[in-house]
Formats: C-alpha cells, sequence, structure tokens
C-alpha cells in the first residue's frame, strides 16, 4: 500500500443526512445551537408525578409524536425510551 492509502487526510466521506431527537430539541439545528451555547436540556421532570422519587430533575424528550415519526403502529411496539 501506498502512503496515500494511509493518510488519514486523504479518505473520503459522504454525509448523506442528519438526524437527533434528545433533551436540546428534536432536530438538528436546535440541538447544535443549545450544544454550543452551553445549555442543558435536564429540567424538572414532567411526564409523571416525580414527587416522593429520590431524583425530581431529568433530561426530558419534549414534543415528539411517535406516531408521526413510525407511525401508529410502529410506536404502539416500542417502549418510550427507544
Amino acid at each position: 500500500m501506498t502512503d496515500r492509502q494511509h493518510a488519514p487526510h486523504h479518505r473520503r466521506v459522504v454525509v448523506t443526512g442528519m438526524g437527533a431527537l434528545c433533551a436540546l430539541g428534536n432536530t438538528v439545528e436546535p440541538i447544535w445551537n443549545a450544544a454550543v451555547s452551553g445549555a442543558s436540556g435536564v429540567a424538572p421532570i414532567t411526564h409523571f408525578d416525580a414527587e416522593g422519587y429520590e431524583t425530581t430533575i431529568a433530561g426530558e424528550v419534549k414534543g415528539f409524536e411517535p406516531d408521526e415519526a413510525v407511525g401508529r403502529k410502529g410506536s404502539r411496539r416500542m417502549d418510550r425510551y427507544t
């Protein structure tokens, strides 16, 4: 093999798309903006009443509709963490 084949700066990568879903947002742009600004997605739990639990904060994903993303049948077969 030649030196060129081993040189990392000569390797090519094709990005065909980007996607993300996390506590900072549901699409790449808001997540990136929040991350570079130093924002945190951790906040008080809203999905259920966390009073009485040891922890009352979490990094919840908000505003995501699984029925729209994977269909009603698919979302019924998955747990929330999926």
